[in-house]
């Protein structure tokens, strides 16, 4: 199928040469800007679709599931394209739209796009990293790279100094939004209604790209978010890079984003801390959702296999709003409490908390039982906290479904 072409005359003109970063304010001081150096990343959502070309999966795909080619973004005064795989759900639609992003070592999966179309999206995984689905000879090359492929990840930013649309996320993120133009010109899908989610760095990319193109009608980074250089792990190396600062950190543009937002993470993330995730989730300037999913694990299919994202994207897509959110949190008289609207019935609950200190996810983390009580606004949770406790959440639970509390924390 051939659609539209990309104009590329923006990106190309900056292709060969680096770019002087501008001064820019620190996040907490409101919006920023869109800096030059990636407004052809803004602008690459009013390009219109992509061209396209059929492929071959490696995958076994479902009746309604096919892979395909996108047209990328220039690299290195050459051509590229992107390696995707699309689903559509039963009927005749038009449907809602997702834009799926992997994370480290991962690619475009159909296991992930047949999941979404199950639950009525038209959904598309893109491979960012110029690889397809069949496997490769493993470390590195874990997957077959295709002969059109741009940049790959290299490493936390470590292609930062080069010119910027030669970086990989410069890529990453031209590969979600184009992979958005082509959701939204699609005749089956609702064009106002089509979502992105990633998981591990492609919640890093989810995180950035709605900064840049904040139409989408929802958003779900799984483990990954913002101000990585604020965590005590590998990503620490970006405090000494400024560049990272002034031009790819998330929270620069996240007040940018006025949509829904999910938040999915879990206490023992060895990654994505939960301060950094509440950081991130603290700036959107729409209603936000968190779940913390105790035991999660940090791997594609955990990401994929939480119940949460479905239930919050069909509630965005038919009432406007997700189901559940947290109105307030508070410690009164010993007591972590936590006030929650919600359309399910919240029938359990949990206060997670720690006395430790550090990123979150080397922490020893203890459960304990939460009241619940159901008024006539919302649900009230609480449970005595410990004086040692350092850092907590609670979570009301819905069936399988986790609704929690922004995480707290306190200086003891």
């Amino acid at each position: 199928m051939t659609m539209r072409l990309l104009d590329r005359r923006a990106l190309l003109s900056m292709g060969g040469a680096a770019v002087v970063l501008p001064t820019v304010a620190c996040a907490s001081a409101g919006v920023v800007d869109t800096p030059s150096p990636l407004s052809p990343l803004s602008d690459l959502a009013e390009a219109g679709a992509p061209q396209t070309w059929a492929a071959q999966a490696a995958a076994a795909l479902d009746p309604g599931v096919e892979a395909l080619f996108l047209e990328g973004l220039p690299y290195q005064g050459r051509t590229t394209r992107v390696f995707a795989i699309r689903g559509r759900p039963e009927g005749a639609g038009p449907h809602p739209g997702i834009v799926l992003v992997h994370g480290g070592g991962g690619t475009a999966y159909a296991e992930w796009v047949q999941r979404w179309a199950a639950a009525g999206f038209v959904a598309i995984s893109v491979a960012v990293e110029g690889q397809t689905d069949a496997q490769g000879s493993g470390g590195r090359d874990r997957w077959v790279r295709h002969q059109w492929a741009g940049p790959a990840r290299d490493g936390i930013y470590g292609d930062i100094d080069r010119p910027v649309a030669d970086q990989w996320m410069f890529h990453a993120v031209g590969a979600a939004i184009l992979a958005r133009n082509l959701l939204k010109a699609d005749p089956s899908v609702v064009p106002d209604r089509v979502g992105l989610c990633g998981t591990s760095w492609g919640g890093v990319i989810t995180a950035t790209t709605i900064g840049l193109v904040p139409d989408f009608a929802f958003a779900i980074p799984i483990y990954g978010a913002g101000y990585l250089d604020r965590m005590d792990n590998q990503y620490a190396s970006l405090a000494r890079r400024q560049s990272y600062a002034a031009l790819w950190e998330p929270g620069l543009r996240l007040a940018r984003y006025r949509n829904p937002s999910l938040w999915i993470n879990w206490p023992g993330d060895q990654h994505f801390s939960l301060d950094v995730h509440a950081l991130s989730y603290g700036e959107v300037a729409g209603v936000h959702a968190v779940a913390l999913r105790p035991g999660m694990r940090h791997n594609h299919s955990a990401g994929w296999s939480a119940p949460e994202s479905y239930a919050f994207a069909r509630s965005v897509i038919e009432t406007g709003s997700p189901w559940g959110v947290m109105r307030s949190a508070s410690v009164t008289g010993g007591r972590a409490q936590a006030e929650f609207s919600s359309s399910k019935p919240l029938v359990s609950g949990e206060l997670v908390w720690s006395p430790d200190q550090g990123h979150t996810g080397q922490r020893a983390w203890t459960t304990v039982t939460a009241d619940v009580r159901q008024g006539p606004d919302g649900y009230s949770l609480s449970a005595a906290l410990p004086a040692e406790a350092r850092g907590w959440f609670i979570n009301a639970k819905s069936g399988d479904l986790i609704l929690s509390s922004d995480f707290q924390s306190r200086q003891i």
